[in-house]
């Protein structure tokens, strides 16, 4: 898949950086209060780590958790119980404002970057995310020669977000 990568510097990269780096402290101190509270070993997230899924335990599960799935790592990911109050509290905190936030779908809505690409049973989707004072955002093209490909139109970047070689924007992650 060909993809087109974009830099952006300056104010507006710096008012998003700073929203993101202060929203990503406090759902960080949200989640450690809450894994605290409930006693949770760990978060099974989705979204890059921006949702929580359910909670993770090392030892031993408590009675108001109930098993969702399994995860890659060979654990297993619980929310709560619905006919308990602390299976509905725990659920409650999980899945409030304060307790989630992704990165990479904040900067892509202020950005209007988001795009989608499907090629036959493949998807691909914009990515983004933030080095330093450098706002990174990575969008698919799609092929000109793929058959069955479906896609969103191209977006059009905002003036300060330019156009870059995938060396530049590389660089630009310290890579």
């Amino acid at each position: 898949m060909e993809y087109r990568y974009y830099l952006g510097r300056g104010p507006e990269a710096e008012e998003i950086i700073s929203f993101c780096a202060d929203r990503i402290k406090s759902v960080s101190m949200r989640r450690k209060q809450i894994a605290a509270e409930f006693g949770v070993d760990s978060f099974a997230s989705r979204d890059g780590g921006g949702t929580i899924a359910g909670a993770t335990f090392v030892n031993e599960v408590p009675g108001w958790a109930k098993l969702e799935s399994r995860i890659a790592e060979g654990g297993y990911c619980y929310i709560g119980r619905k006919n308990t109050k602390i299976g509905k509290a725990f659920n409650e905190a999980i899945h409030a404002e304060d307790a989630n936030f992704s990165l990479h779908t904040y900067i892509l809505e202020k950005t209007g970057m988001n795009r989608l690409v499907i090629e036959g049973r493949r998807i691909f989707r914009s990515k983004a995310g933030y080095h330093e004072d450098s706002i990174l955002v990575c969008v698919p093209q799609e092929k000109v020669t793929a058959s069955k490909c479906t896609y969103d139109p191209m977006p059009i970047p905002p003036e300060w977000l330019k156009e870059v070689r995938e060396s530049e924007f590389l660089a630009a992650q310290g890579k």
